[in-house]
């Protein structure tokens, strides 16, 4: 981000040593431009086969951030942003968004993006044919050997979570003609 440490400045003077803590008004605005700045992508696009990738990280002893660009532009996955979309359309999930963010539910969060997880995972809503796509990736995917219903779902349940999971990954898997 350009000119970070001048947006900065203010409150990163309010962390130094010997300096009484004092919220002024260019502590807000500062805040402010930060908060904006780093929640809106300037530029996000899809990745594609053409070109390569570059990442970008900055690790510390407190936590490792990094962002993934393809042609000088962040790259976002679309499962993520389609997940978002129709989370906001399940009624269940809907449901929980308040709990979650008064702290209430200690198993969900939701992140920096605004996407609801359960214990890290993405919750996948009811509604919208995300589900499926994920089952279809996951079962007909290059990478995969036709994995078979247990090692398919050890496989997604470390990134997914839905009601009825397990059933579903079999149903599908069972549907297939090859199982």
């Amino acid at each position: 981000m350009e000119g970070f440490s001048k947006i900065a400045a203010p409150l990163t003077r309010l962390t130094q040593k010997g300096v009484v803590f004092q919220w002024l008004d260019e502590c807000s605005e500062s805040f402010q431009k930060l908060k904006t700045a780093l929640t809106m992508a300037p530029i996000l696009t899809l990745p594609t086969d053409e070109g390569g990738f570059t990442i970008y990280c900055n690790a510390s002893r407190v936590e490792l951030g990094c962002v993934l660009t393809q042609n000088g532009m962040v790259a976002q996955s679309s499962l993520v942003g389609q997940v978002k979309a129709c989370q906001y359309k399940d009624p269940r999930l809907v449901k929980l968004q308040d709990p979650v963010q008064n702290g209430g539910v200690k198993s969900f969060s939701i992140d920096c993006e605004g996407v609801l997880r359960c214990h890290g995972r993405l919750c996948i809503p009811m509604v919208g044919d995300v589900k499926l796509l994920i089952l279809e990736e996951a079962h007909s995917s290059r990478y995969f050997i036709h994995p078979g219903a247990t090692k398919m779902y050890q496989d997604l349940r470390g990134l997914y979570w839905w009601k009825g999971m397990k059933a579903d990954i079999l149903k599908h898997m069972t549907s297939c003609l090859n199982y």
